[in-house]
């Protein structure tokens, strides 16, 4: 899971550009039970972790 200090890179394959918000709420949307793979730089360290919205 995400931990305080986290720098999110890429949400669902979403990165920056326009409407990023409007982008990663559809992708939260689509996918209420299904994992998520979640893009962080943590500690300077960039890895990836899996989230589950609910």
């Amino acid at each position: 899971g995400l931990r305080l200090g986290d720098q999110v890179c890429a949400f669902a394959g979403v990165t920056t550009g326009p409407a990023v918000l409007q982008r990663v709420a559809q992708a939260l949307a689509a996918s209420e039970g299904k994992v998520l793979q979640v893009d962080i730089l943590r500690a300077q360290q960039a890895m990836t972790v899996s989230l589950t919205p609910q």
